[in-house]
Parts: structure tokens; sequence; C-alpha cells
């Protein structure tokens, strides 16, 4: 009974959330759409090409491969994070292969993808060459 307890109620709680807060997934989606898209795929890219220098909050996590990164904001978005990407307010920032990852904050999953120079990308809606808003 009380592991039932345990796992219904965050799902309540997060179901309720969504349908009681869609102003929150708005307003996020809203400032990405805003941001100045050009200076958000080139901080994207900048962050590709020094990854080395960023820290990695999730090590050992088994959902990342080799040479993947995660900048958790509870442990802080420090000013080495590009300006345009601070100024989204992330949850986090995962940095792949190809692609930095913006996770974005409220009820729904939400990211930006910013592909390396050449990748084309790809997600739900595209806000330039490179660069797409995902809602899963």
């Amino acid at each position: 009974m009380l592991v039932s307890l345990i796992i219904i109620f965050p799902m309540i709680g997060t179901f309720w959330y969504s349908l009681l807060n869609p102003a929150k997934a708005y307003n996020v989606k809203q400032q990405a759409f805003k941001s100045n898209h050009d200076a958000l795929l080139s901080a994207c890219r900048q962050m590709l090409i020094n990854k080395v220098k960023y820290r990695n909050d999730w090590e050992g996590n088994p959902d990342l491969t080799e040479g993947e990164k995660v900048i958790d904001a509870l442990k802080g978005i420090t000013p080495d994070i590009p300006k345009p990407i601070r100024e989204l307010k992330p949850k986090y920032i995962i940095l792949r292969e190809n692609k930095v990852e913006i996770h974005l904050s409220g009820p729904y999953s939400q990211h930006i993808q910013g592909f390396k120079d050449g990748i084309t990308g790809n997600g739900s809606i595209m806000l330039t060459n490179g660069l797409w808003y995902v809602r899963n």
C-alpha cells in the first residue's frame, strides 16, 4: 500500500500541476522563441568546441555515453556557460557528441537542441538551421 502511494502521488501531482499551470510551459516556450537564435546556436557550438572545460554533474550516470556531460542547475549555472544559454534559466544542460540540449523548466518535457556545425538536426520546431525546440 505504501509503495503504491509513493508511486501514485508524484504522478498525480505532476498531472495536476500541468493542468493548473499551463502558463508556465507557455512562458518558457515563448522565452525560447524570443531569444536570439543565432547567438544561442553559436553559444551551443562554442560549448561543444570547449566541452572538456565544463564539469560533469552526473558523473557515472548510465544514461550518458562516454564523453557526454551534464551541467545541473541545482549545482549552479556558472558564468563560464555562455550568456544566451544562461538567460534561458535551464534546469540542466547536456553536452552530447554532436549537440547541446538545453532542458527548460515547466510542467512538460521541453528543451532546445543546438547541433554541431554542418548538422541540420531535428526536433519539433526549427528555430534556425541547426537549432530546434523539442517538446516530448
